[in-house]
């Protein structure tokens, strides 16, 4: 059994941002990646939205960074993780883009850094920048 978090958001929702919210959900919850957080599930009514994904239990990469003095080894892990997760938004989910900050991007198991958060469409950053993958 997978552990969760549930981030409820409460405030009167009108039924076309409802409809975008679920739209968009839809899409999250089909992103499969090792470094990008999973989104499981989400509820919506008139006075809340809720969204489910995994939890991860860890810290993020900006506690880690100030409570500790990583080596630059790992730090560059964690750099190559975060830069795989864009490469796979970017060539497999061109409509998703990411808020990366050092505050959200989380690190699981052994330093393996996971994109918590994600913006659709119009919301999307996407359409100002770009940047290039390579293998």
């Amino acid at each position: 059994m997978a552990l969760v978090i549930i981030e409820i958001y409460l405030n009167n929702i009108l039924r076309e941002n409802s409809r975008k919210f679920v739209e968009e959900c839809k899409v999250l919850i089909q992103l499969y990646h090792k470094n990008l957080v999973k989104v499981y599930g989400w509820c919506t009514t008139r006075t809340l939205r809720a969204f489910v994904t995994e939890w991860t239990g860890e810290e993020s990469v900006e506690m880690w960074l100030s409570e500790s003095a990583p080596s630059w080894k790992h730090r560059l892990k964690v750099l190559l993780g975060v830069l795989k997760g864009m490469c796979y938004l970017q060539e497999q989910w061109p409509e998703v883009s990411y808020d990366l900050r050092t505050s959200s991007v989380l690190l699981h198991e052994s330093t393996e850094p996971l994109i918590a958060r994600f913006k659709i469409g119009e919301n999307s950053n996407r359409k100002n920048s770009e940047f290039f993958c390579w293998r």
